[in-house]
């Protein structure tokens, strides 16, 4: 045996006495029938003087090879004597009050202790003493074990203590003792429950009156109890419940004006804590505004946000956290929350194959299953029949749904390398013939043969699910009708021809399309043999004629200011106003800010200042000086076509005032005959319409700077292209309350905000509440300022958009969504508030504010005619062709690009590889546009790089992907009310034409055995810093997917691989990236999200970012390009760690793939929390 073993065996005297009363009481237990207890209590008694006076004997005691703890237990279980319960009880409480707890514990001491307990409370000898003893003991033990709360209840212990609290009123220092058991048998919800019957809440409301105000011990455990009884409902809601709330606002009152050295600030917290919990409940709540809980909190609160010291600071940070909760929660203050302006989808087929076997489907289609039988009709035909709009009102999380991925997904993980996925990928092309697609590559072909050969060509037609669709916008026509339209050439058709850009501008014939004309339909197959009737870059093919005379030219070269057609972006709106950053521009300044760093405690005074409105109501303003809804309610906003296909949901020419709750619950939604909303409330506010009192308040654009100058306050407008702002409110002098128009045809998307300020002033410092954002956090939390373009500084010289702003904070408010459906509180829509507070330079200014850098369509037109006027054409090969029109009648631009030998005709590609790019599939992510103009900058140079780049490659890129919804100052979706990058799967051509469009050109890459060698998707983030990547994992295990994020991550100073992602969840397959890896086998498929705010590691960290850091990162994406096609075929290259010390990327989700609505995945791409989860604590 070790020395150290016989050290351990021998850590306590072998001749200890308390081992020799343990002998004497195993032989007396031993032999039942001359058991004699008082010989047992003399012992016992012994034992008791040793441990209470010896640690030695305590040890003896305590250790396994005496059996002293089994011994004592055995006899306590067999015992009915008090002095023997008394003193083995006392016995074990001396040990566990000298940290000898955790052995009782695993000694079985609790369960013993328990059922002893039980027992001796039915014996007539039993008193409140015995029973304080076993309590004092379970207090020690209860911390020990994590079940001792069921044990407990099992056990039949909790009217045991509820009847000794009853009985304990008076004696202090006893209810310490009580209430500690009290408070771990009240953290089991049943126990909570159960004690809340038993009359638990009526004695503790007696003993937080009743008890002195300077026992302030036994008033901490009073509140620690009641914190956790009240956390349940059932308990909360008794009336007795409501009682101790009033105590616990009158006890918050006393602490704060008595306890001046602050030396009970756990207290103080204990109360706050207390209150809050209880709040969860109505009963509590309209209790605590009763007793003037709002006043009393908003006064203390006031004061401590003033005092000294971290740990008052710390009480005045929770004081504001109750106050946020005890605001009651209401509408906001519009109508609806539906978008004001309604685009009528065409009516199309929805293939019945999408939505059998869906159960949320098929709940939803149960009114039409209904009406199926009603009318006489079989379901499956009622649902051939089925419209748009009665598709659309299925649930959006159910059309996520619906196109689920087929047994192809299923096969992924039993793939062994890269040509099976190509296998796969055979199948994806059978839905339509891709030699629809065809037009779309005129670098394959050199030269098309003459009119009339192609005009006598097989025309290709839409594939067979959109026979006989008709829309709006587009109109497909059948196949012998448009054999027709070819042979009537002078009066149906029309011949465009896409000519080389290094001909004459005066031989350039530009595409002639009118908004409303249908998709590109190629009638001839392209020629590949040059002729001398044309020259070998020039292609012909044969469309619609416009539908209307005045239609605006967009082809494949640039369009002239003094040619007769003129590119104008189709809006919903008709008038929109003169954009002045479009027109004057954007110089991005020499030192990008720094990221904004809050002043400690800026939410408290923001939380107070809500408050405020709620207690003083009388000196609000409240007048509504923007109105969206007023705007579209008039004819002369809408155009001639669009008058045809938009739907005005409200109308709010009068604005009801509203005097009380009850009058806001009763006017809130309400609609009078005809559909037009006649009650817009500001809840709680005594409300007045400003354009009652002056109609120039919704900003008339008659209005003169004269008349502007004469108005009490700012003017406000987003009626230009991507603006966004739906009303804006007045609160106080320079305080307004503003609201975001929500995505057509939806009710939510509220982020991307975009809008005009005129009257304004210098000096004043003016802010902004924009409340209806829907984001569970922002990076406004962390950095991000919003971004300001002064008109004045623009003609200065220094036109630029600025980030500004001060006291900026994202945060949740008070007010709902409030629809009628959703009848409980907890169930409603909660929203969040951006503040921040700005300080105009000049007086008289026209300023636009801005959620991040814009970049509308106008811009992308202007950009690609300013690098189509400086491309050399000698050396590139550019096309910049038509993909289709848009639900709204916008042209979405594609672009083709690659090199050519200089001073030679172009003769084709070769056995160059593609590369296919997009972007903006999400209007409000502008970032992606930013970091795509850097992309095109770079491919169109003379950098020898981009020669490099162009020699080996073909890139095909898309560089907006929902002009729609960018035009209409959308965020997320598009005209259909639906987020394309969720209908990648079976996109539809009417619905999703740009998505339908772009699938269709990988499709004809796959299928033509030119499968892309990259695919890249330009997005934004909004919760995460710095530039990174979403890849798709290699299911063989080679990481090819990893190499182009990190030669990124060595070469982009603002990209971050640490963020990097290459997990596939299953909410994500719908989406681009999964989808071109999945179905089309591009092992090399990303999605690239750009932070709003900047960078948290490497040379820009802690700055916030700029549009020349977005563009300088689409340079360093396309020269990580070339070196990643100078990389070994190596499979085990990247098992190494690299220079970042990064050797396995995190899991996580995508932001174009987040949504805080309803319909849509919950977030988790990111882990902070907002400003009222954090509890204040780090202000």
């Amino acid at each position: 045996m070790s020395k150290k073993s016989v050290k351990k065996k021998c850590s306590f005297p072998v001749d200890a006495a308390v081992l020799n009363h343990l002998q004497v009481v195993r032989v007396i237990l031993d032999t039942p029938p001359s058991c004699d207890p008082n010989e047992i209590a003399a012992q016992t008694s012994s034992i008791l003087l040793l441990v209470s006076s010896e640690a030695v004997e305590r040890k003896a005691l305590i250790h396994k090879s005496t059996s002293g703890i089994e011994t004592l237990l055995r006899c306590l279980q067999v015992t009915e004597d008090f002095q023997v319960v008394w003193n083995i009880t006392s016995i074990l409480y001396c040990l566990a009050r000298h940290k000898h707890s955790g052995k009782l514990a695993k000694g079985g001491a609790i369960p013993v202790i328990l059922s002893t307990l039980s027992a001796v409370s039915h014996c007539s000898w039993c008193t409140d003493r015995l029973l304080l003893l076993f309590h004092s003991l379970l207090s020690k033990l209860s911390s020990k074990d994590k079940k001792f709360a069921v044990k407990a209840r099992l056990s039949g212990m909790l009217p045991i203590t509820t009847g000794l609290l009853k009985r304990c009123q008076g004696q202090h220092h006893d209810l310490v003792t009580i209430l500690t058991v009290m408070k771990k048998l009240a953290s089991n919800s049943t126990n909570a429950v159960s004690l809340g019957t038993q009359g638990c809440l009526s004695v503790l409301t007696k003993l937080l009156t009743g008890t002195g105000r300077k026992d302030l011990v036994v008033l901490k455990y009073c509140v620690e109890v009641l914190v956790v009884l009240l956390k349940q409902r059932s308990v909360a809601c008794k009336a007795t419940a409501q009682s101790c709330v009033k105590q616990l606002v009158a006890l918050h009152e006393h602490l704060h004006y008595t306890d001046r050295q602050c030396r009970h600030i756990t207290l103080r917290k204990t109360v706050l804590n207390a209150l809050k919990t209880a709040l969860s409940t109505d009963e509590c709540f309209q209790a605590f505004h009763k007793a003037n809980g709002m006043e009393t909190l908003y006064t203390t609160a006031t004061a401590l946000s003033e005092a000294p010291g971290k740990e008052l600071r710390a009480l005045a940070t929770l004081t504001c956290t109750v106050l946020r909760a005890c605001l009651p929660k209401i509408p906001l203050p519009i109508s609806t929350t539906v978008n004001p302006i309604r685009f009528k989808l065409p009516t199309t087929v929805v293939p019945s194959q999408e939505v059998e076997n869906d159960p949320m489907v098929t709940h939803s289609m149960d009114s039409v299953s209904q009406q199926a039988l009603t009318s006489g009709k079989s379901e499956e035909e009622h649902e051939r029949n089925l419209t748009v709009d009665e598709y659309d009102s299925i649930p959006f999380s159910a059309h996520e749904r619906i196109e689920n991925v087929d047994g192809n997904s299923e096969s992924m993980s039993s793939m062994q390398n890269e040509e099976e996925i190509v296998n796969l990928t055979d199948n994806s092309t059978r839905g339509h013939d891709v030699s629809m697609f065809d037009p779309f590559f005129p670098e394959m072909h050199t030269v098309v043969p003459p009119r009339s050969e192609a005009c006598t060509q097989e025309v290709h037609v839409p594939p067979p699910e959109l026979s006989g669709v008709v829309r709006d916008c587009q109109k497909y026509v059948p196949t012998t009708l448009m054999s027709k339209c070819c042979q009537q050439e002078d009066h149906i058709s029309k011949e465009i021809e896409v000519i080389s850009e290094d001909s004459e501008p005066s031989q350039r014939n530009i595409d002639a399309q009118s908004p409303t004309s249908h998709i590109v339909v190629p009638t001839g197959s392209l020629a590949t043999e040059p002729t001398a009737e044309h020259s070998d870059d020039r292609i012909s093919f044969t469309i619609e004629p416009a539908a209307s005379a005045d239609s605006c030219a967009y082809g494949s070269t640039v369009c002239h200011e003094n040619e007769s057609c003129k590119w104008t972006p189709q809006s919903v709106l008709a008038n929109f106003e003169e954009c002045h950053p479009q027109r004057l521009g954007h110089n991005p300044p020499c030192d990008p800010p720094s990221q904004y760093h809050k002043h400690p405690g800026v939410e408290r005074k923001l939380v107070l200042s809500d408050v405020g409105r709620y207690i003083a109501p009388d000196g609000l303003l409240n007048k509504i000086v923007f109105d969206m809804d007023a705007v579209v309610s008039s004819d002369d906003c809408l155009g001639e076509t669009t008058r045809m296909v938009v739907e005005t949901v409200s109308s709010a020419k009068t604005i009801s005032k509203i005097k009380s709750a009850d009058d806001l619950g009763k006017s809130h939604g309400s609609v009078q005959e005809g559909g037009l909303i006649t009650s817009r409330s500001h809840p709680d506010f005594r409300q007045t319409s400003a354009m009652e009192d002056n109609p120039l308040a919704i900003g008339e654009p008659h209005l003169t700077q004269n008349d502007e100058e004469e108005l009490p306050y700012l003017c406000f407008s987003s009626l230009f292209e991507s603006g966004n702002l739906r009303t804006a409110i007045q609160v106080r002098e320079n305080e307004y309350d503003l609201l975001l128009n929500s995505d057509i045809n939806t009710d939510h998307h509220h982020q991307w905000f975009y809008f005009k300020v005129t009257n304004t002033k210098a000096g004043p410092a003016y802010r902004f509440n924009i409340i209806d954002c829907e984001k569970q956090n922002s990076q406004f939390n962390y950095g991000m300022q919003p971004l300001v373009y002064s008109v004045s500084e623009a003609k200065m010289g220094r036109p630029a958009w600025i980030r500004a702003g001060s006291n900026v904070s994202y945060y949740r408010n008070n007010f709902t969504s409030g629809h009628k459906e959703q009848t409980t509180k907890n169930s409603l829509k909660a929203y969040y508030t951006l503040t921040f507070t700005l300080v105009f330079p000049h007086s008289g200014d026209i300023c636009y504010i801005a959620y991040h850098y814009p970049y509308t369509f106008s811009m992308l037109q202007t950009d690609l005619m300013e690098m189509e006027h400086t491309l050399d054409h000698s050396l590139v090969y550019y096309r910049h062709q038509a993909l289709c029109t848009t639900l709204g009648g916008n042209i979405t631009p594609l672009l083709t690009v690659t090199s050519k030998k200089q001073g030679e005709s172009f003769t084709g590609v070769g056995d160059k590889r593609y590369i296919v790019l997009s972007a903006r599939v999400h209007p409000g992510e502008t970032n992606s546009s930013w970091v795509m103009k850097g992309v095109l900058k770079f491919l169109l140079s003379n950098d020898p790089t981009a020669q490099v780049l162009r020699n080996k490659f073909v890139f095909k890129i898309i560089p907006m992907l929902n002009p729609d919804g960018v035009i209409n100052g959308s965020h997320r979706c598009s005209l259909s009310g639906q987020d394309l990058n969720r209908h990648w799967i079976t996109p539809h051509p009417v619905m999703h034409p740009t998505i339908f469009y772009a699938k269709g050109i990988i499709q004809w890459l796959v299928a033509n055995k030119r499968k892309p060698f990259v695919y890249c998707d330009f997005h934004g983030h909004s919760r995460k810093k710095n530039i990174f990547m979403y890849g798709c994992r290699d299911p063989t295990g080679t990481k090819i997917e990893e190499a182009l994020p990190r030669l990124l991550n060595a070469t982009a100073p603002v990209f971050s691989l640490k963020s990097c992602s290459f997990a596939v969840e299953k909410s994500k397959e719908a989406t681009a990236r999964v989808v071109v890896w999945r179905e089309l086998g591009v092992a090399r498929s990303y999605t690239m999200e750009s932070t709003y705010c900047g960078a948290d590691e490497g040379p820009y960290k802690g700055l916030q970012i700029g549009t020349e850091h977005l563009e300088e990162m689409g340079y360093h994406f396309c020269t990580a390009l070339e070196g990643l096609d100078e990389l070994p075929s190596n499979p085990n290259m990247y098992d190494q760690e690299d220079a970042s010390g990064v050797t396995q990327m995190p899991p996580g989700s995508e932001e174009d793939e987040t949504s805080t609505s309803s319909c849509s995945t919950t977030d988790s791409d990111d882990s902070n929390d907002c400003y009222e989860n954090q509890d204040l604590s780090t202000t």
